[in-house]
């Protein structure tokens, strides 16, 4: 993480949290053609700041948050309702991961 800095954002598990946060986000709003561009270079950046975290600790977390922005950007590209429900899907998916991390589940 140290080569991408993001504002407020200090441990690694806070970059996944928050590259997950934004992908379930965008597959929640009504977005203009802008707004889908900046939502999309923004995931770029969780996606190439996750691949940098090196924890065997979150390396279930840091896959299905991958999986999550995979499917949240392939929405921004194509903007079709079954995108749509595939990313909502990888974002639970990743919450359900995040929250059994969260408690020490692994």
């Amino acid at each position: 993480m140290n080569d991408m800095q993001f504002d407020g954002i200090k441990t690694e598990y806070d970059v996944l949290n928050h590259g997950l946060l934004t992908s379930a986000a965008v597959t929640n709003a009504e977005l203009t053609a802008d707004e889908r561009a900046h939502y999309f270079d923004l995931l770029k950046r969780f996606e190439h700041a996750a691949k940098q975290i090196n924890d065997k600790s979150l390396s279930k977390l840091k896959g299905a948050v991958l999986q999550a922005i995979h499917a949240s950007q392939a929405f921004l590209i194509a903007d079709n309702r079954q995108l749509k429900r595939n990313a909502k899907r990888e974002c639970m998916r990743a919450s359900k991961v995040l929250e059994r991390t969260k408690a020490g589940e692994g």
